[in-house]
C-alpha cells in the first residue's frame, strides 16, 4: 500500500442578488447630495438602472455590489418630482434582482432665522423684521408665527418674495409671550416646499415709575411724569378723586411719559394716581405702584 492520496480543491456557494438599501431618498435642490445602494449575492452584482434621474444626479455602478446615486439637483429639477426608476443588481446566478427606487426632489430649509432666543423690551420690538437665508429653487416664501401662550396666529404671511419681512401695526406681537416663527420655502409650482422653525420671546413690558406729583400738597393744574418705557406704545394715566370716590382722569393714550392738566382739580380733595404702559397691539403692562397727593 502507497501513502494517502490528498486533494486540495475550491468550493464557491453562489447566491442570488439582492438589494438591500432603501427603496427611496430625497435630494435637495442646489446642495450635493449623496445616496449609496447596497446589495447581497455571490459574485458581487453588477448594478444598472433604468428610467430618468434629476438633471444634475448621476448612478454609478462602483463595481463592489453597490451603486452611488450623487450630484447637486439643478434648478428647476424639483418640478417632476418624485423621479421613480429601476435597480437592477445581476451576478449570473439565478434571476436579475429588482427594485423601484424614489428619488424626491425638494427645496432645502431656510437656515438662520431670526428672531431668536429671548427679545429685550426696546422700541418697536413688538413688530421685528423677520429674516432667513435664501433656499436654493424657492420662489417665495411663507411666514406664519404663532402666539405659544394663546394658540392664536398673528401673523400669517403666504406670500414673501425675499428673504425678510417687517411686521406692522396691526401684526404687532403681545410683550411677555413665547412665540413659534415658521417658514416655508415655496417652488415656482408650488409642488415643493420645505420648513424651518424658530421659537422666540418678548420681554414684559416693565412697569413704570412715578416721579411727580408725590405725596405730600401741591398745587393745581398739575402736571405728571414718569418714567419712560423702552417698547411701550402709549400709556394709560388713571387718576381717582378718593375725596368723592370718583375717577377724575382715565386716559389710556398718551404717548409720551408726562400729562399737562388742562383744568385745576378740586382744591382740598386728595387723590390716588398710577400709569400702565401699553403695547402696541392695545394690551397693558403692569400698572405702576399707586401715588397720592391733595390739591392745596
Amino acid at each position: 500500500m502507497g501513502a494517502a492520496a490528498t486533494q486540495t480543491f475550491l468550493l464557491t456557494v453562489t447566491q442570488p442578488p439582492a438589494v438591500t438599501s432603501g427603496k427611496g431618498a430625497a435630494f435637495f435642490v442646489g446642495h450635493a447630495s449623496r445616496f449609496t445602494i447596497t446589495t447581497t449575492g455571490f459574485p458581487l452584482a453588477t448594478l444598472s438602472k433604468s428610467g430618468t434621474l434629476p438633471a444634475g444626479v448621476t448612478f454609478t455602478d462602483n463595481g463592489d455590489g453597490t451603486a452611488t446615486l450623487t450630484g447637486t439637483p439643478l434648478l428647476g429639477s424639483d418640478s417632476r418630482t418624485p423621479y421613480s426608476f429601476t435597480v437592477q443588481a445581476s451576478n449570473g446566478v439565478g434571476a436579475v434582482a429588482g427594485q423601484i427606487f424614489t428619488l424626491t426632489i425638494a427645496l432645502a430649509a431656510p437656515m438662520g432665522l431670526t428672531p431668536s432666543g429671548s427679545v429685550v423690551a426696546v422700541n418697536g420690538y413688538d413688530k421685528p423684521t423677520f429674516s432667513w437665508t435664501a433656499s436654493a429653487g424657492a420662489d417665495h416664501y411663507s411666514l406664519i408665527v404663532h402666539d405659544d401662550n394663546t394658540g392664536a396666529s398673528p401673523i400669517i404671511v403666504p406670500n414673501v418674495n425675499g428673504t425678510s419681512y417687517v411686521a406692522t401695526a396691526a401684526q404687532a406681537l403681545t410683550p411677555g409671550h413665547r412665540f413659534t416663527m415658521s417658514v416655508y420655502a415655496i417652488s415656482a409650482n408650488s409642488r415643493t416646499n420645505s420648513l424651518a422653525t424658530q421659537t422666540f420671546s418678548l420681554a414684559a413690558l416693565p412697569m413704570p415709575t412715578l416721579t411727580s406729583p408725590i405725596a405730600g400738597t401741591k398745587a393745581s393744574p398739575l402736571r405728571f411724569t414718569w418714567s419712560a418705557v423702552a417698547g411701550a406704545a402709549r400709556y394709560y394715566l388713571y387718576v381717582v378723586d378718593d375725596t368723592t370716590g370718583t375717577v377724575a382722569i382715565s386716559n389710556p393714550n398718551i404717548m409720551v411719559n408726562s400729562f399737562s392738566l388742562a383744568s385745576p382739580l378740586t382744591r382740598g380733595h386728595k387723590y390716588t394716581w398710577r400709569v400702565a404702559v401699553v403695547s402696541t397691539n392695545n394690551l397693558f403692562g403692569i400698572w405702576s405702584a399707586a401715588q397720592d397727593f391733595k390739591i392745596a
